[in-house]
């Protein structure tokens, strides 16, 4: 697959999606936040009994996430 078919046809970046990362508890946040993606530290909530944290992530970084065990839900428009 080329890089061309997994791009923005208007900027040639990497498509970012809308992104939910699910981690066990409010311990877990700080280690999410520390890959240096584009996650919305502002907007981590509860959702039952674990925490959500929101942002905006390529394909990829959301894999690294899932291949480090969190759970990612990705969001399309």
């Amino acid at each position: 697959m080329s890089s061309q078919a997994s791009a923005d046809p208007g900027g040639g970046q990497p498509r970012r999606y809308f992104v939910t990362v699910y981690v066990p508890g409010p311990d877990q946040v700080g280690a999410v936040l520390r890959y240096g993606f584009d996650l919305f530290g502002e907007a981590i909530h509860a959702d039952g009994d674990r925490v959500a944290v929101d942002g905006l992530l390529t394909l990829a970084e959301a894999g690294r996430l899932v291949d480090d065990g969190h759970q990612v839900l990705l969001l399309e428009e």
